[in-house]
């Protein structure tokens, strides 16, 4: 299948999106305009430039903006409200906002922020200077700051407010793009990569947006994901890799055979995936499908990591892979001591030389993250003989029931391959003699039929557990809703749903 991506003359496409395209000649030129302005309003090196928007070809010209100028970029939720903004203005010490119009709490929040010197809106918003009229003016090459900055990163967090990450640009970048098996597929001016995410989010930003342009290759970018739609700009434009998280993977694979047959999906090469687990029969579904093009991959804001291609994966399924090249992964318990073989632990990485994170405005956050040379993203999990890693959850989620280890994810993995959920996320409750009891919250598929209950339904869930998993694993209660809260990465937000049930109760969610 060939690659069917528009040129301008004799000049590849460098952005497609529904609301327009840029060249990479315009990308450049945009960039450029951008820094000369930003230096004319009193931003230095070192200065934080906010930014909140949907998908757009705007975000990357800030974002090269802010490279050239050696300023800290901030990408922010699109979908926060007033407050949050401002917080994240606030604490980032952000002299510049860019603001989409539809955005519109985004005016309101900058209300007394004297630190602001700079604020831009895409399309017409009051008080904000209009972004297309900064690109009226001449072009010219602009001298490159000498501080590299980077991206700071607002994490979602679990409690308390989100915190951001900074991890500054180093020299040795690059080199760890280059080690890293997923660019490698990538050639100079080649393949097609869709954008299935928001780009204010590290994985689609790093893998559908900054590594594809590396290789000047084009990017489509997308809203609001939809996996019809997927398909249909797969078989558009012949699109040759794209990042996924396992949330989308069960919506593909819940579309009807007839639809899924329809498109011509030959030309993906590969699916980069990670952000939260993946199911093992919902990963072996997708590769039965697609063929061996799953590439996944265990990091997180902070850094990393683990990868691991199809193949490796049908020989250890459910791992998610073993270390990267110059990367050490470890297993410590809680003492910080390393742990053997197949022994679940907190899983530790070795920080790098260069580039080490650290949590904006929180050291003691930044100094909990660390075990000596070795930091934590809050997971557990084991290392085999070979070196393959595989989690078995976050610390904060894990349930312990008479004072037994359950780790929700593997309860969540069995009850999403019943025909009738949809999506789950398995919390503990309160017990008043085993501490905690397993609960799942289920989303059912559309119309099951035959069922004279949820009751009956809850009961045929809950036996499906039991032909799977031990009995002290399966829930002993399951509730039904219209839906999760996940974040726009995929990632099940379960202290959000643990919380109703932990009201007046001392114990973290």
């Amino acid at each position: 299948m060939s690659v069917k991506v528009p040129k301008v003359g004799n000049e590849p496409l460098a952005l497609i999106s529904p609301r327009a395209v840029r060249t990479y000649t315009e990308l450049e030129q945009n960039a450029n305009r951008l820094v000369s302005y930003l230096r004319q309003q009193g931003l230095v090196e070192g200065d934080s430039v906010a930014m909140i928007c949907c998908n757009r070809v705007e975000f990357i010209e800030v974002y090269m903006a802010c490279q050239r100028g050696g300023w800290w970029f901030t990408p922010m939720n699109r979908h926060l409200k007033v407050a949050e903004i401002q917080y994240v203005l606030e604490d980032s010490g952000a002299a510049a906002l860019f603001a989409e119009d539809s955005i519109t709490p985004a005016m309101e929040a900058v209300a007394g922020l004297s630190a602001l010197k700079v604020k831009v809106s895409i399309g017409p918003l009051g008080g904000f200077k209009l972004y297309d009229s900064l690109m009226l003016g001449p072009v010219a090459e602009v001298p490159v700051a000498g501080t590299k900055a980077g991206v700071t990163r607002y994490t979602s967090g679990t409690t308390g407010r989100p915190k951001g990450v900074r991890k500054p640009e180093h020299r040795g970048q690059d080199e760890e793009v280059r080690r890293k098996r997923w660019p490698s597929q990538l050639h100079s001016g080649q393949g097609v990569v869709l954008c299935n995410g928001p780009l204010y989010h590290a994985a689609p930003m790093k893998y559908d947006l900054l590594l594809p342009l590396k290789f000047k290759v084009t990017v489509i970018l997308t809203d609001k994901w939809d996996p019809e739609e997927t398909l249909r700009l797969i078989e558009k434009y012949g699109v040759t890799h794209m990042h996924m998280v396992p949330s989308m993977f069960k919506r593909m694979l819940d579309l009807p055979a007839d639809v899924r047959q329809k498109y011509d999906i030959s030309s993906i090469e590969q699916i980069v995936h990670g952000a939260a687990p993946t199911p093992i029969p919902i990963k072996k579904a997708m590769i039965d499908w697609m063929g061996p093009v799953l590439f996944e991959y265990y990091g997180g804001s902070e850094g990393g990591g683990t990868d691991i291609t199809s193949e490796e994966w049908l020989q250890k399924p459910g791992s998610v892979g073993r270390a990267w090249h110059n990367q050490v992964v470890t297993i410590l318990d809680g003492e910080g001591q390393a742990q053997p073989v197949n022994k679940i632990g907190n899983v530790y990485f070795g920080t790098p030389k260069e580039g080490a994170f650290y949590y904006h405005n929180d050291p003691e956050k930044t100094r909990s993250a660390f075990s000596g040379n070795y930091f934590t993203l809050g997971d557990q999990g084991y290392l085999d003989e070979d070196g393959f890693l595989f989690l078995t959850g976050r610390t904060s989620e894990l349930i312990i029931a008479g004072g037994v280890n359950i780790y929700p994810a593997e309860v969540d993995a069995i009850l999403l391959t019943h025909e009738y959920v949809a999506d789950v996320a398995t919390i503990g409750i309160p017990h008043d003699s085993w501490g905690e009891e397993v609960k799942s919250i289920v989303v059912l598929r559309s119309g099951p039929s035959g069922l004279a209950s949820e009751e009956n339904i809850a009961e045929k869930l809950m036996e499906h557990c039991r032909k799977h998993l031990a009995k002290f694993k399966c829930p002993r209660s399951i509730d039904f809703v219209e839906d999760l809260p996940r974040t726009e990465a995929g990632k099940i937000q379960r202290h959000l749903v643990r919380k109703p049930f932990w009201v007046g109760r001392q114990t973290q969610i």
